[in-house]
């Protein structure tokens, strides 16, 4: 029954794909913001969004609202942009970054935040002859998956890992062979270690902190910035590697110093950044 489900997801998720593939990338790009901001307010998740951007932005209910449709529209314009991304490849015009100095004796450690464009973080990094690697939650439909991970490949030459089953070793042998790995650490976790997040306690990820201080790496973080027509600017931002007395106040300073930029982002643009999560979520 479940196989069926995800063969109907997939067709129509391909019929979806080929209408957006007959216009170019801006009126795609638009297209996805219109389909994406009505479909998603129509959902449970919608209630989610809602309630937590009044609970940790004290924003009132009206203002709420308005903010969900631009972010369920960000997130139906990074679906079809992605889409489209060997065109977005072809058009570098379309990005602004300054130029990146990075060894090609060892690779870096990349952070970045389901911001903005998150899907195309890498692509400096692809631009510059930079292999960088992805580490991210796969779709729990394998049909969607196979076809989304084969676009995401055009952009992580170094490949795409599932977060659930790559190990600290392969990062830290992605990273001694040259290649950068992207990770995205602003989603729920209950493995890692409780830090303030917008002012609220909760879970984040260590993997970064704990890879950088394995292989002394650096750790950078990517900002993408969406500007008019599907045109991007990046800002580059150096992690403060800030060690303590042991391994584990190390981690935890690094991980507060990542944190403190995301709520940054986040505050600076509410609207740019996917408030679906169950960010705040306390272990049972």
């Amino acid at each position: 029954m479940k196989k069926a489900i995800y063969i109907i997801e997939y067709i129509a998720f391909i019929k979806l794909y080929f209408l957006l593939s007959l216009f170019p990338v801006q009126t795609s790009s638009k297209l996805g913001f219109k389909l994406m901001s009505f479909i998603g307010r129509k959902t449970k998740k919608n209630n989610r969004i809602i309630s937590q951007l009044q609970k940790y932005l004290n924003l009132d209910k009206l203002n709420s609202k308005i903010y969900s449709k631009k972010i369920w529209g960000n997130l139906g314009r990074n679906i079809s942009e992605l889409l489209m991304i060997k065109t977005l490849i072809n058009q570098k015009h379309r990005f602004t970054y300054k130029n990146l100095q990075l060894s090609q004796k060892k690779g870096k450690v990349i952070i970045s935040a389901h911001f903005s464009n998150w899907e195309i973080a890498g692509l400096p990094f692809l631009f510059n002859n930079q292999k960088t690697a992805l580490i991210y939650r796969p779709f729990n439909n394998p049909f969607i998956e196979k076809f989304i991970k084969k676009k995401r490949s055009l952009i992580y030459a170094g490949g795409c890992f599932n977060k659930h089953t790559v190990t600290a070793q392969d990062l830290i042998r992605l990273i001694n062979n040259g290649i950068n790995i992207m990770l995205m650490c602003d989603q729920r976790e209950f493995k890692g270690i409780k830090i303030d997040f917008l002012g609220h306690p909760s879970y984040t990820m260590t993997v970064p902190a704990i890879i950088a201080l394995k292989t002394n790496s650096e750790i950078i973080a990517v900002r993408v910035k969406r500007l008019k027509n599907v045109h991007y600017s990046y800002e580059f931002i150096d992690v403060n590697i800030t060690k303590g007395k042991n391994k584990k106040d190390s981690v935890l300073n690094i991980m507060k110093n990542i944190n403190t930029i995301y709520n940054e982002w986040i505050l600076s643009e509410p609207d740019e950044w996917l408030w679906t999560h169950k960010r705040w979520i306390q272990k049972k």
